[in-house]
């Protein structure tokens, strides 16, 4: 009989040491992005063999407890990790609900690096964070002779960490631009733009460092007021007036949402930068949409203790 898991909140461990747990989690991926030299003989048509050239493994996760993670991981700079990082997932239990106790499995990392990818909110859809994560070597080895320990390793039979919990859940909240708002907004799209690049050296199989090279942050929004391409001024490229800041408004258990005038909301917002009108468009009955681009030239700035004008 064949064993089946489901999704679980996965660790990191950073400086201190101290534990990040994804809370909220509802998707998670494990690439290991693995490259293999084909050896093929002259006189033969099939492979001889298959050898392990190159491994950059990497994971993405999603999840909606903005607050918690964006808290620890930085807009700007990622958050590196040390010590024994764990992705789990929880073995289900034929004719129940979960196996329990040492039946699960666990991959593990002992070095690596976490960054967010991509923030989205809608009116009918809650704040949506996703993370990349990607696994290094730590230059550990093991067995005579000795060999290195993979960046990623399977443990399992394994009993699971911490449990899963809920923190708070974020809305869609208005956008203002140099302090006025821009009306009808219906989603907000934040691409943080953290271009991370690892490096394989020494005849290594797997990237010991990484660093970020470069930062793109691209933010996008829709509303419904047409004329708001009018205040943009240009569909092609216009200097933004002045701050532009996304709101995210917290969500209350048993309720609806915080009051505005609470600093209990999320802003994220950049000082300066150009937008530009990338879409009007219509179908039918609905109503015409204009897609707005915010391309920001400073760095992205996180409030999480904000209150909405």
């Amino acid at each position: 009989m064949a064993d089946r898991f489901s999704i679980y909140p996965a660790r990191f461990v950073y400086a201190g040491p101290t534990n990040l747990d994804l809370q909220e989690m509802h998707g998670f991926s494990i690439k290991p992005n693995a490259k293999k030299d084909e050896i093929y003989l002259g006189g033969n048509v099939d492979a001889s063999a298959f050898i392990l050239q190159s491994a950059e493994p990497t994971a993405t996760f999603k999840t909606h407890d903005v607050k918690t993670v964006l808290t620890a991981v930085s807009l700007t700079a990622g958050l590196a990790t040390i010590a024994t990082s764990q992705m789990q997932v929880q073995k289900r239990a034929d004719g129940g609900v979960f196996a329990g106790g040492s039946t699960n499995t666990i991959y593990t990392n002992k070095k690596g690096y976490l960054m967010p990818k991509r923030l989205t909110a809608s009116v009918d859809r809650p704040a949506e964070l996703e993370l990349e994560f990607w696994a290094l070597w730590d230059g550990s080895t093991s067995g005579t002779p000795a060999v290195p320990v993979p960046p990623i390793v399977i443990a399992t039979a394994q009993a699971l960490l911490s449990t899963p919990a809920f923190n708070d859940q974020w809305y869609l909240g208005p956008v203002y631009a140099n302090g006025v708002q821009v009306p009808g907004i219906t989603e907000i799209d934040l691409d943080f733009g953290l271009q991370y690049q690892t490096k394989i050296l020494d005849g290594d199989v797997y990237p010991q460092v990484g660093s970020v090279v470069k930062r793109r942050p691209k933010k996008s929004t829709k509303t419904t007021d047409a004329s708001q391409a009018g205040t943009v001024g240009s569909v092609f490229n216009a200097a933004l007036p002045g701050t532009l800041a996304m709101y995210l408004r917290h969500g209350v258990a048993g309720g609806a949402r915080t009051s505005d005038a609470s600093t209990a909301h999320i802003k994220i917002s950049a000082a300066a930068g150009a937008w530009d009108v990338n879409d009007i468009s219509g179908d039918g009955q609905d109503d015409v949409m204009t897609s707005i681009n915010i391309d920001p030239t400073s760095t992205l700035t996180l409030n999480t203790a904000s209150a909405i004008p």
